[in-house]
């Protein structure tokens, strides 16, 4: 595990595995409004960090947020992540890089000139032929602003992260679950994915990925 004391706490954070730091959707935060926070992991090569359903094997990002009076932050809003399979264990992972997004309140008793401070403690199991749990502490402050002009664009890395995040299937799925055998305790689940002809061609991978 690698940890950092409170008085050194800062936006960025690293181990030989991952550098993590701390963004957001602004530069400033207006009294009342939503922004986003996310937790930027960069990875090394080989190794990499879990999808909130690991898969086979593996653990979740959990993250902890520690925030002002009155501010609330949402689960973790999980990009779409790559698959792993070794055998018969089949991951669900990112690698390289991944923004991990939670949507923040901020308190409307806010004034400007005042500053918003969010603290994020982080674990994730890094892995690749085998796995260290981590943990770092992560904080950042953003000045209070009384208007959107004043707010700024914040990190790209969020928008990145946003447009990873799955969207509606634009097709009708339907499931079915077999009845569960008495004696090995399991069912099949049947997905039916109703394409319409004309775009079969366009599908490159179909894959399903349970989220629970």
């Amino acid at each position: 595990a690698f940890a950092q004391e409170d008085a050194q706490v800062t936006d960025k954070a690293s181990t030989p595995q991952v550098a993590a730091q701390l963004v957001a959707s602004v530069n400033a935060v207006i009294p009342g409004s939503e922004i986003y926070l996310g937790v930027n992991q960069q990875i090394i090569p080989h190794w990499h960090t879990y999808w909130v359903n690991p898969g086979d094997s593996g653990n979740a990002t959990t993250i902890n947020w520690t925030l002002p009076d009155g501010a609330t932050a949402s689960d973790i809003i999980w990009p779409a992540p790559g698959r792993f399979s070794m055998g018969p264990i089949t991951n669900y992972a990112y690698e390289n890089n991944v923004t991990l997004l939670s949507k923040v309140s901020v308190p409307a008793s806010l004034s400007p000139g005042e500053t918003f401070t969010a603290q994020a403690d982080v674990e994730w199991l890094v892995c690749a032929e085998e796995c260290i749990p981590q943990q770092v502490k992560l904080a950042l402050s953003l000045p209070v602003v009384a208007s959107a002009a004043e707010a700024g664009a914040g990190s790209p890395l969020i928008d990145e992260s946003l447009a990873r995040v799955p969207v509606q299937s634009p097709w009708l799925v339907k499931a079915a679950q077999s009845a569960i055998d008495s004696e090995t305790g399991q069912g099949k689940l049947r997905l039916n994915i109703e394409v319409p002809p004309e775009q079969i061609p366009q599908i490159k991978d179909i894959w399903f990925y349970p989220y629970d």
